[in-house]
């Protein structure tokens, strides 16, 4: 919890997580993304247009922390939307994640028995328009 003077006004505001400049914070059940400069690199990012948000269609990331239990697939596997592909422990509980897209997976980045943090990427996909993904899913 940290304590700040704003226009002031005394804000509370719960502290989250750091990576790297930015801070993650949260203040009345809303979350904030934080970046801190210093004064030169304040004044010189003024002038530097912001980058379009990425589309993050063909990602999933972990909606709580917790540890991942089991990766129910592997690079280049074909999943059907909806086929259980993780499974996630938080708070003693078992909580499944499916595949959020029929397509083939591109790239794993948890391995299981690995503690990961909320919004944190588990797995990103290939879109597939073909129904093969679906066949082979539901042969396997």
């Amino acid at each position: 919890m940290m304590l700040d003077d704003v226009d002031g006004r005394e804000v509370a505001v719960q502290y989250e997580a750091r990576r790297g400049r930015r801070l993650f914070l949260r203040h009345y059940g809303n979350k904030y993304e934080v970046v801190v400069y210093d004064p030169q690199s304040a004044e010189l990012s003024r002038h530097i247009p912001e980058r379009g948000s990425e589309d993050q269609a063909h990602i999933l990331r972990a909606p709580m922390p917790g540890v991942v239990k089991k990766v129910q697939c592997q690079e280049g596997d074909s999943v059907a939307q909806g086929t259980l592909i993780v499974t996630l422990e938080a708070m003693k509980m078992q909580n499944p994640l499916f595949a959020p897209m029929t397509g083939r997976i591109k790239k794993i980045h948890v391995a299981e028995n690995e503690s990961i943090g909320e919004d944190e990427v588990i797995l990103e996909f290939y879109e597939d328009d073909s129904s093969d993904a679906v066949a082979q899913s539901s042969s396997a």
